[in-house]
């Protein structure tokens, strides 16, 4: 796939916060591309800014796990 952004379909970006289970993206300043469609839909976006990303999960097996590979719970 050729994916590549598209210039028509940006948007500047401050401040948005997306939540999905345990985790959270903020896309702090920036721009969100979308990019090319493949078989006729939007699949994927490009962020090109500032932002965080943090995982705090509620299972123990989980945190043990992230404790693990990233040294801290969350």
């Amino acid at each position: 796939m050729s994916l590549t952004p598209l210039a028509e379909q940006v948007a500047d970006v401050a401040h948005l916060v997306l939540h999905r289970d345990a985790a959270q993206l903020t896309l702090d300043q920036g721009k969100l591309y979308l990019l090319s469609p493949v078989g006729g839909r939007t699949v994927a976006a490009v962020f090109i800014g500032t932002g965080r990303f943090t995982f705090a999960p509620t299972i123990p097996a989980e945190q043990a796990e992230l404790q693990r590979f990233a040294g801290a719970p969350a």
